[in-house]
């Protein structure tokens, strides 16, 4: 009797599964033809997954956000006249300049023309030209405030950190998404292999239940062995049946990665199941961990976040220096003198001007001073999260406790070098790069202009290790290799 009893369950299972997979919302199955391979996945993910769109579309963005800071050097067109019809001095002045700026230490060329007819009053003989009008072109350097460093190249440089950050972000996610693409692929094949052993059981439970009842039937056997294995029969047909669904389901998630030329979800056939095999991953023993950090997408993208608050730190420090501005200007009067006392303006003229302006409290800069230094202190905490942070603590802390200027070497670990040299830029050809190492770290001599502090330490056989990337905080030699 219980053996009926389990075998009614089990085909009532059976009949749920049929009917639930009948009206469950249908998803195209991939005509079956060879077996599908993790690679096949991964392209087609890579491809189709929407969202990606939105990584690509942050891509595009940096770019014009990169676009948009390079504007801030075009040159300016400026014109301005006056007209003076009833007074005492009836006259017209015309007045245009074009302003060029430039990254050269702030400079700002200028060039324009400037032309007035009718009465000036002597006391505004500056606006006197003659005929022809004036020509003029001059230029305006800030020695201190503005001439290392300025809003203008600080927004270039950190629209091209944004647009790497964007190029790491979409990495990332590429990375996660085929992360999550394995994951789904090999828990496919998994639930295929469950299937292939729950068939198998009930292919065994049903041959013994054919031979069982043979016996049965010559009276070898009592009746309630044949039952109780009729019992086991319909339990494995229940677990088959679980088998099945969960194979199902996997198939509908992996769907989710692998999509047709239209980016639709295709859900594989159970044909397409690869043969029972290990995975690869592809890993070898003797890679290198400081390869594998510096792979990561979000280690890069800690750098580059770094550098976008160090620069504005820099900008903020030199926006606590007065303003200085030394302006050249040459001007020629063109033409003949409209009056005789104008005829001193002939001569070409050479201008030299000096403005000084000092801010009192300075509270903005400093506030945005502060502002910077707490991204960076931010910065430092996250980088304590991730590999190298891991194993660059007690190097950080034994290179801030190393008085400035003082650079020292512990055996097992990275030279310590001065906080003082920091890295603005890093030369973006490999052959620029090679430039930046030495063969020895005892030996190392200071940065190289453009190549600020560099990590080139020597290997075991004395040659010079690739350049890393700029990086605030020390890794060890074992993170290194």
């Amino acid at each position: 009797m219980t053996g009926a009893l389990w075998l009614a369950a089990g085909l009532v299972v059976t009949q749920m599964s049929a009917t639930a997979a009948l009206t469950s919302p249908a998803v195209p199955s991939l005509a079956p033809s060879s077996a599908l391979t993790l690679d096949e996945v991964l392209d087609s993910a890579l491809a189709s997954y929407p969202a990606l769109t939105g990584g690509r579309a942050d891509l595009e963005a940096a770019a014009g956000e990169q676009r948009s800071a390079a504007g801030a050097f075009d040159p300016v067109w400026r014109t301005r006249g006056w007209g003076v019809p009833v007074s005492g001095y009836p006259q017209l002045r015309l007045d245009s300049v074009v302003e060029v700026p430039t990254p050269l230490w702030g400079t700002t060329l200028s060039a324009g023309y400037r032309y007035t007819v009718g009465k000036v009053p002597s006391y505004y003989g500056e606006r006197e030209t003659w005929s022809g009008g004036e020509v003029r072109a001059g230029l305006t350097v800030p020695v201190l405030r503005n001439g290392a460093i300025d809003r203008r190249r600080v927004t270039t440089e950190r629209a091209v950190v944004g647009q790497s950050l964007a190029r790491w972000s979409l990495q990332q996610q590429q990375l996660e998404l085929r992360r999550a693409a394995a994951v789904r692929y090999w828990e496919w094949v998994a639930a295929g292999q469950r299937r292939d052993i729950a068939r198998g059981l009930l292919q065994l439970a049903q041959d013994r239940d054919r031979q069982l009842t043979q016996r049965t039937l010559a009276g070898d056997l009592a009746r309630f062995d044949q039952q109780d294995n009729a019992r086991t029969v319909a339990q494995r047909q229940a677990h088959l049946v679980s088998a099945q669904r969960g194979l199902e389901q996997a198939a509908l998630e992996l769907s989710l990665f692998l999509r047709d030329a239209h980016g639709q979800p295709v859900r594989p056939a159970d044909q397409r199941l690869p043969e029972q095999r290990e995975p690869d991953f592809g890993l070898s023993e003797h890679a290198q961990l400081s390869e594998v950090v510096a792979r990561r997408p979000d280690v890069q993208r800690l750098q580059d976040l770094w550098r976008q608050a160090e620069l504005e730190s820099q900008l903020q420090r030199n926006q606590l220096l007065p303003a200085l501005d030394l302006g050249v200007a040459v001007s020629k009067d063109l033409g003949v003198p409209t009056r005789p006392e104008l005829q001193s303006l002939g001569p070409a003229e050479l201008e030299f001007s000096l403005q000084l302006e000092v801010p009192l409290l300075l509270r903005a800069p400093r506030g945005r001073l502060e502002a910077a230094r707490a991204a960076s202190a931010r910065l430092e905490a996250q980088a304590q999260l991730t590999p190298s942070g891991w194993r660059s603590n007690s190097t950080t802390r034994a290179r801030r406790s190393t008085p400035r200027g003082s650079g020292s070497r512990s055996p097992g670990r990275s030279c310590s070098w001065p906080s003082s040299w920091r890295l603005v830029s890093v030369p973006a050809s490999p052959s620029a790069r090679a430039s930046c190492c030495w063969s020895t770290c005892e030996s190392r001599p200071p940065p190289r202009p453009g190549c600020g502090r560099s990590k080139g330490c020597s290997t075991a056989t004395g040659q010079p290790r690739r350049c890393a990337p700029a990086w605030p905080f020390s890794t060890s030699s074992a993170a290194r290799g």
